[in-house]
């Protein structure tokens, strides 16, 4: 099972994806690539500038989520990308670890509304 490893700690919910992954699934569906496999998602990693953390970045298959500070914004406000989907979205959240879960759960909320649309057409 697809699963986005976050706790948010302002809601007590655990995001994770409801469909199993199955390849007999995505092949059935005319797909002749193969699902990225869940070891291929890295862990957060947080970039640093001048002794203070600035962002961190998530790498997850060909995804790549990067919240970050932006000089044009206020300086306490999170901001992230996501190439394809997102670009510079403002985060309500103060706290990097927060605004890393609320940046993921973004992500997915999109990604599965993307992949409801699909099956549906």
């Amino acid at each position: 099972m697809a699963v986005i490893w976050c706790q948010l700690g302002f809601s007590g919910i655990t995001l994770s994806s409801p469909v199993e992954r199955s390849d007999n699934r995505v092949q059935r569906a005319g797909y002749a690539g193969s699902l990225p496999q869940e070891d291929s998602v890295e862990k957060w990693k947080d970039e640093t500038r001048r002794g203070e953390i600035t962002g961190s970045v998530l790498k997850a298959g060909k995804f790549k989520i990067s919240v970050h500070r932006h000089i044009h914004y206020p300086a306490d406000m999170w901001l992230f990308d996501c190439y394809g989907l997102f670009d510079c979205k403002e985060l309500a959240s103060k706290n990097l670890e927060e605004a890393k879960c609320q940046a993921a759960a973004l992500v997915q909320v999109e990604l599965e509304t993307a992949v409801k649309v699909i099956i549906q057409a």
